[in-house]
C-alpha cells in the first residue's frame, strides 16, 4: 500500500529554530517527492510513500492524503531517482471501469515506451481508496526526459493511440501537474 501526500511545506525560516515535520519523514519510504514546474503551488510537494505519514505530517500542512494500491507499476517499491520531467496524472474514472482503465493503461505501455520519437515511461499507476461522487480518482506518474519528449508523446503510434482513445472513454475528467523529483 502507498500514500499519496500533497503538503505545504513550512516557512523557510522558522524562529524557534524547532526542525519540521519534513524532517519526521522516513527517508527510506518515499518513492517520489516531487516539485511543480506547473501545475502546483511552489510552496507544495507530492510525496508518495510506502508508510502512513498522517501523524507526521501536521492537518494545517495537508491538501490531499490518500491511501492507494500500485496496480500493474509499480511491481516492487524502489524509489524513483531518474532525472526528468514527471507528469502527475488525475483520471477520474467510474469506479466499474477501473479494471478495463488499467488494462488498456497496459497495453498503451507496450508500444508508447519503445516508441523511438520520444522517451518516456510510466513509473506508477495507482487505484487510490477513495471514491469522489462515483469516481475513482486513479493518479499516473509518468516519466519524460524532458518537455520536447511529453510533446512528441501526444503522437504515440496507432496501438498506443488506440488504448489511449478507449481509455479516455472511461475517463470522466482528467487533470495533470509537471513535476521534478526533489529531495524533502
Amino acid at each position: 500500500m502507498y500514500e499519496y501526500n500533497r503538503i505545504l511545506l513550512p516557512p523557510t525560516i522558522d524562529p524557534s529554530g524547532d526542525a519540521s515535520f519534513i524532517d519526521e519523514i522516513p527517508k527510506d519510504a518515499i518513492w517520489g517527492s516531487f516539485m511543480a514546474l506547473f501545475g502546483m503551488a511552489n510552496n507544495e510537494r507530492i510525496v508518495v510513500t510506502n508508510q502512513q505519514l498522517s501523524t507526521q505530517i501536521p492537518q494545517e500542512s495537508v491538501v490531499e492524503q490518500f491511501s492507494m494500491a500500485a496496480t500493474t507499476r509499480p511491481a516492487k517499491f524502489v524509489p524513483l531517482t531518474t532525472e526528468g520531467l514527471y507528469v502527475i496524472r488525475t483520471f477520474n474514472v467510474h469506479s466499474e471501469h477501473v479494471d478495463e482503465f488499467v488494462e488498456l493503461s497496459q497495453s498503451a505501455w507496450t508500444t508508447f515506451e519503445t516508441d523511438g520519437e520520444f522517451a518516456a515511461g510510466a513509473q506508477g499507476l495507482f487505484r487510490p481508496q477513495i471514491e469522489r461522487n462515483g469516481l475513482v480518482p486513479m493518479q499516473l506518474f509518468t516519466w519524460y526526459d524532458g518537455l520536447s519528449s511529453w510533446e512528441r508523446s501526444r503522437a504515440p503510434d496507432e496501438n498506443a493511440r488506440d488504448s489511449f482513445a478507449r481509455r479516455r472513454l472511461l475517463t470522466h475528467s482528467t487533470s495533470a501537474i509537471a513535476t521534478r523529483l526533489t529531495e524533502l
